[in-house]
C-alpha cells in the first residue's frame, strides 16, 4: 500500500514537471529571434557566399594550371 502511495506521488510529480517544461519551451518558442541568432544567420548566409565562391575560384585556378600543364 506504501509503495503504490509513493509511486503515485512520483507520477503525480514527474507530471507537474513535465507541464512546466512544456510550458517553457512554448514560451522559448513564441518568442522571436534574439540580436546573436539574427546576426548568426547573416554571418552563416555570408560565410556560404564566400565559401562557394572562394570554391568555385580555386577549381578554375587548377583547372587553368592543369591545362597549361599539359600544353608545355
Amino acid at each position: 500500500m506504501e509503495e503504490s502511495n509513493s509511486l503515485e506521488k512520483l507520477l503525480d510529480e514527474l507530471s507537474e514537471a513535465v507541464k512546466g517544461l512544456s510550458l517553457l519551451l512554448s514560451r522559448k518558442e513564441e518568442r522571436k529571434p534574439d540580436y546573436w541568432t539574427r546576426v548568426a544567420k547573416k554571418l552563416d548566409i555570408i560565410f556560404f557566399f564566400v565559401y562557394v565562391t572562394v570554391s568555385a575560384l580555386f577549381l578554375v585556378v587548377i583547372f587553368s594550371l592543369w591545362i597549361n600543364a599539359e600544353d608545355e
